[in-house]
């Protein structure tokens, strides 16, 4: 949730339980789709993309960002 960056816009969103869509910030857009305390993964993303960051819920961070490493390379 610390992770989360400007306002929803469109979207669902109640503190601490649900946080989904579009994010709106000065200087672009971000994505969330978190759900419950749980663990998430955050992924920063370089222009052109139209998000800057995505925040998604995931059962097991740790191997969900192995595997966005093993594909991007990065």
């Amino acid at each position: 949730w610390s992770s989360l960056r400007g306002i929803r816009a469109p979207g669902t969103g109640i503190p601490g339980v649900v946080a989904l869509g579009m994010r709106r910030r000065v200087d672009g857009w971000d994505f969330a789709a978190l759900h419950g305390k749980g663990p998430a993964v955050r992924v920063d993303l370089d222009r052109p993309a139209h998000f800057g960051r995505l925040v998604v819920s995931v059962p097991d961070p740790e191997k969900t960002a192995a595997a966005i490493h093993a594909v991007t390379r990065v």
